[in-house]
């Protein structure tokens, strides 16, 4: 997994440990959109997630 992915579903579970279907969902989408930050690095530079 893109370690950019990772850090901001962390950050996500951290903030609403409560919210089971929104982390689920969370998770689909962004690891969906991983082969997209792997080819643009710099979408974590511009904190875009």
């Amino acid at each position: 997994m893109n370690k950019y992915v990772e850090k901001v579903i962390a950050a996500t579970k951290e903030k609403n440990p409560n919210e089971r279907e929104f982390l689920q969902t969370v998770e689909e989408v962004l690891t969906s959109l991983e082969p997209v930050i792997d080819r643009h690095p710099e979408y974590e530079d511009l904190a875009l997630l």
